[in-house]
């Protein structure tokens, strides 16, 4: 999941700066986008048992990106859309059983302005894999926050995780 979120900063700079270079002093652009996901995702629960979990199905992705004279303000947002998947042995990757649906929204907003390093970076990830019957629920809570000077110094960073697996 945190290389999609760095992927999806890479975009958002990216689409900042095209817009840049075509586009006179004020400009939003939105992307609205279904993106297909099959991925595995691992975690160990406190009683020291590992869960590797194959998920496939969709993750919807939002971007706005609006420029003005002096800097930009950047936003994304991801929701899965059917995403599901069964829990697989992680030797073999075979299904072991356990079914699990992922819900939750991530989203994070950048901003900055042109004429000096002055940039606020916020992200909320509220990432879950709810398992069916007894299966255990992994659950993700994580806030950060960045803001880097005029001289591009960090002066603040912010970041609180909480993970759980019941």
């Amino acid at each position: 999941m945190r290389s999609k979120v760095a992927c999806s900063v890479l975009l958002i700079l990216v689409a900042v700066f095209l817009v840049m270079a075509t586009s006179p002093a004020r400009a939003e652009v939105t992307t609205n986008e279904k993106i297909q996901m099959d991925m595995y995702v691992g975690f160990v629960c406190p009683d020291g048992s590992f869960h590797l979990i194959h998920l496939s199905g969709y993750m919807h992705a939002l971007y706005v990106v609006t420029l003005n004279d002096n800097g930009f303000h950047a936003k994304y947002h991801y929701q899965p859309q059917g995403l599901s998947g069964l829990e697989v042995d992680p030797f073999t990757l075979k299904p072991i059983g356990a079914k699990y649906q992922g819900v939750g929204v991530t989203q994070g907003q950048k901003s900055g302005k042109f004429d000096g390093p002055k940039h606020e970076y916020t992200e909320i990830n509220n990432f879950r894999l709810i398992g069916q019957g007894n299966a255990c629920n992994y659950m993700v809570h994580w806030t950060m926050h960045v803001t880097i000077n005029a001289n591009g110094e960090v002066t603040s960073e912010v970041q609180n995780v909480k993970i759980t697996c019941k």
